[in-house]
């Protein structure tokens, strides 16, 4: 009688586990600001309707190129069309699916402090010994490098890109302005820097970093039948600038990620069920 209800249980645990595998989405993660917010955000909508997310890290190529076409992770909330990742897209193409747009009014380029009395990238060389003939950017396979690369090539700046992190570039970029100092950067919105400081884009007259952008969201092959109610949530997943901003700000007061993105879903309950229903 014993081994029957051992077996029994053992049973029970074994279907529990294979549910629960089959109801977890792992979504891929950026170490970039806004992909920290948008995934932390699906994360906590999504396990609002019973599903168990994880998340995996890896750099941009990684994601587009080994994770999605190998089925390793399931979302990606932050794709940037139609110039910075255009590239991934078009050569991964097979492999994954556009379901949405949840930011539409993206933006990067080349950015200065305000106190800096330049306008636009064609100006930059003019002043390179003041920039220590650097532009700080962030990790190599990001798109925005890419960008960056073509912009020093067009422009024929006489400037070396410095990969680095966001975290690091963040520093430089404070540090800079704490001493009064000229800097440049690879730089985005939405992204709290520019609630930090004074900031400016330069102009980019041959539209190199392209026009106001979106972020897609992304899922592997098959996700939409695998998940279909998980689909349609991650579809309905959009936010403006001002809850952006407001995200961004709740995360990054928060000592951890995640409790940040709650005290913002605690205070956007009516948003989170929109998207939810």
């Amino acid at each position: 009688m014993k081994k029957v209800i051992f077996l029994l249980i053992s049973i029970f645990m074994l279907s529990s586990c294979e549910e629960n595998k089959e109801n977890t989405i792992v979504i891929g993660f950026v170490s970039w600001e806004e992909n920290i917010a948008l995934a932390n955000i699906a994360k906590i909508a999504l396990e609002e309707e019973g599903f168990t997310v994880k998340f995996k890290y890896a750099d941009i190529d990684p994601i587009f190129s080994r994770l999605l076409p190998r089925k390793k992770i399931d979302v990606f909330m932050d794709a940037w069309l139609p110039v910075t990742h255009q590239k991934y897209v078009d050569e991964y193409k097979d492999h994954f699916e556009i379901i949405g747009t949840n930011f539409k009014s993206a933006k990067t380029g080349l950015v200065v402090p305000a106190y800096v009395n330049l306008h636009s990238i064609t100006e930059l060389n003019q002043e390179k010994a003041k920039f220590k003939r650097k532009i700080t950017g962030i990790d190599i396979g990001a798109g925005i490098m890419q960008s960056a690369e073509k912009a020093i090539t067009t422009y024929e700046l006489e400037f070396e890109l410095i990969p680095s992190t966001n975290f690091a570039m963040d520093t430089a970029l404070k540090k800079a302005i704490n001493q009064q100092e000229w800097i440049v950067i690879t730089g985005w919105m939405p992204n709290s820097m520019f609630a930090e400081h004074e900031l400016k884009f330069l102009e980019d007259p041959e539209s190199v970093f392209g026009e106001e952008e979106q972020i897609k969201t992304i899922v592997r092959k098959d996700f939409k039948n695998d998940f279909p109610k998980a689909t349609e949530i991650l579809k309905k997943i959009q936010l403006n600038d001002e809850e952006m901003s407001s995200l961004l700000k709740e995360i990054k007061e928060a000592k951890h990620d995640f409790e940040g993105a709650e005290t913002w879903a605690k205070k956007n309950k009516s948003l989170i069920k929109k998207w939810t229903l």
